[in-house]
């Protein structure tokens, strides 16, 4: 008996890649597809992570870490660690209680949750559920329709707007179109669903379908400034890899910025965001905080960004991956993982606050096979 039991425990999930390869063997070909694809030929998607394996660390000895901790701030509100939840579409793809599961998982280990616009649960029901919660934004043809998103957001909860920017069309992920992926019953955004659809333009001869077709719905500087001008809450942008754009932004009044690239799922080949992390954070100085989404699978990872400028992390397909394995349970173990590893992290290189990463811990950092 003891030995089953001794069996069972070993082979529990333990680390980020324990627990995608279990979700992976329960997956269904087509949502494996969806949740793993990337853009076209899925560069950026690798980089995202083989970016993190390119910066090392540089421990400092014989520091005093005795009552270290994590706890920051974010958003202007005390956190018990910087790592967050990524919004995440149609979380009842893997898990019946979707994104309920994540918000629990989220509210038992204190870590802010962002909300997808495309999220397959009710926010009335989420909002019951004890956290904080942000919601993501996308931008719809009309301004009103926008709004309508942000009054039943705010209404249910969200401290916050995460408006995503870098996904104005969808990119083209092939392994999702070979897999034949498709929505099945049940599984709507339920947030999206009562808008009204946007007059779409009658295209005529030489006309594109995407310049005249889809773009003609995009949101520019313009919307955005509106959007912040009558937002309730703060006004956080997803999506900015180039410096110059986070100083517009920055001018246009947003409360922060995420530096991200949609998790390599909509543009190939644009660099991993941890590569174009410290460049929006010099850009911006003081003024906004700057956080990163992407690529993250250790505590190191996490280390790593902050000490590059991040005020927090956003985590999205390994939470997934704990969903799968055991819903709220195995998000919540996701998320306990990331923050053991991170202040193991820190005490070795002689951290005891957050606040004491910087980026002289970092250096250059090639992997050599025999």
């Amino acid at each position: 008996m003891v030995a089953v039991v001794l069996r069972d425990l070993w082979a529990m999930p333990v680390t980020m890649s324990d627990f995608e390869q279990t979700a992976h063997t329960t997956l269904a070909n087509d949502v494996f597809a969806y949740l793993e694809g990337g853009a076209e030929a899925e560069l950026s998607l690798h980089q995202n992570r083989a970016a993190f394996g390119r910066i090392g660390l540089l421990p400092k000895l014989l520091a005093d870490c005795g009552g270290g901790h994590t706890r920051v701030t974010i958003l202007g509100q005390p956190a018990a660690h910087p790592i967050m939840v990524a919004p995440m579409a149609f979380q009842r793809l893997f898990h019946a209680q979707g994104e309920n599961a994540t918000a629990l998982a989220c509210a038992a280990q204190e870590a802010v949750m962002v909300l997808s616009c495309q999220t397959s649960t009710a926010p009335e029901e989420i909002a019951a559920i004890p956290g904080r919660r942000w919601f993501q934004l996308y931008m719809q043809a009309d301004h009103d329709s926008t709004m309508s998103l942000v009054t039943r957001a705010v209404a249910c909860g969200a401290e916050a707007l995460v408006v995503t920017l870098d996904a104005p069309i969808n990119g083209l992920r092939d392994r999702e179109v070979a897999a034949g992926f498709a929505l099945p019953d049940g599984v709507r955004p339920v947030m999206l669903d009562p808008l009204p659809q946007p007059h779409r333009p009658q295209l005529q001869d030489g006309q594109s379908v995407v310049f005249d077709g889809m773009m003609v719905f995009a949101p520019t500087w313009k919307d955005l400034t509106r959007l912040i001008a009558d937002s309730p809450v703060p006004v956080i942008i997803k999506g900015c890899l180039r410096a110059e754009d986070a100083r517009r932004f920055v001018d246009a009044g947003v409360a922060g910025i995420i530096v991200s690239n949609h998790g390599g799922r909509v543009l190939d080949t644009v660099p991993a965001p941890v590569t174009r992390l410290a460049a929006v954070v010099q850009a911006v100085g003081q003024d906004v905080p700057v956080y990163l989404d992407g690529g993250i699978r250790r505590g190191s990872d996490v280390f790593k960004a902050l000490a590059l400028g991040a005020e927090a992390v956003l985590v999205g397909r390994p939470v997934m991956h704990g969903l799968i394995v055991d819903g709220a349970r195995g998000a919540s173990q996701v998320l306990r993982r990331l923050r053991d590893e991170l202040e193991v992290t820190m005490a070795l290189c002689g951290c005891a606050t957050v606040a004491g990463i910087t980026p002289d811990m970092l250096a250059p950092f090639e992997e050599s096979r025999p």
